[in-house]
């Protein structure tokens, strides 16, 4: 290897790292992937600069898919490196292509916040959604500063498998067949079955509760 190949990785490696970690200049700092909050190192290695090893957060996974355009062949790639991060969609992310298909890429929509821009368009499913959404606000409602990142990948998704049910267009019409395809996924995986009907079932209580409670105000 020659100097001028010596030369250019370690001004690659000072690059990387001022990516990663930032840089201080003249008293100032400059933030890293790791302060805003994309990027996690391994803990595990902490001690041993050389060795350390980064990967995604789960903010940074939901924001390369919001703002790179993956493709899909790049998004089955992220699902397969990151399955153990948000396990109940890219670590079942096989199954559910062989049951659902390319909707499986609706993830796509949940990042960039556009399924909650268009929840009006629920009022055309016979599923309630919106109640959903609104009981998934009210349950992590104490966490929109800081949220354990199992927490997190939960809520997104909640919100993914709720996202399926919804037709983005007014003409789509095939929402039954949608409706029998995404029961499917919970009638073939016990595990996906318990996780997610455990939450339709808070779901059901929060508003069991609500309801009493408004009937209880009836003279």
């Amino acid at each position: 290897m020659s100097h001028s190949d010596i030369s250019s990785i370690r001004t690659k490696d000072k690059e990387l790292r001022r990516l990663v970690v930032g840089r201080r200049d003249r008293g100032r700092k400059t933030l890293g992937i790791i302060d805003v909050g994309l990027v996690i190192a391994n803990t595990e290695n902490l001690e041993l600069d050389t060795s350390k090893k980064y990967r995604l957060s789960l903010h940074g996974i939901l924001y390369c898919l919001d703002v790179l355009d993956f493709s899909k062949k790049e998004i089955d790639q992220m699902a397969s490196n990151y399955s153990d991060i948000l396990p109940m969609i890219f670590g079942k992310w096989d199954y559910l292509k062989s049951i659902i298909g390319d909707d499986v890429y609706r993830i796509r929509l949940l990042t960039g916040g556009l399924f909650l821009d268009t929840v009006h368009i629920t009022k055309i499913s016979q599923t309630p959604i919106f109640e959903i959404i609104t009981y998934l606000n009210v349950k992590y409602q104490d966490y929109y500063e800081s949220i354990d990142e199992n927490d997190l990948a939960d809520q997104i998704s909640y919100l993914f498998y709720a996202a399926l049910l919804v037709p983005f267009t007014v003409n789509e019409n095939d929402e039954e067949n949608k409706t029998e395809k995404w029961k499917k996924l919970f009638e073939e995986d016990e595990n996906l079955n318990i996780w997610f009907f455990d939450f339709i079932k808070e779901t059901s209580k929060f508003y069991s509760n609500r309801f009493d409670f408004i009937k209880s105000m009836i003279p």
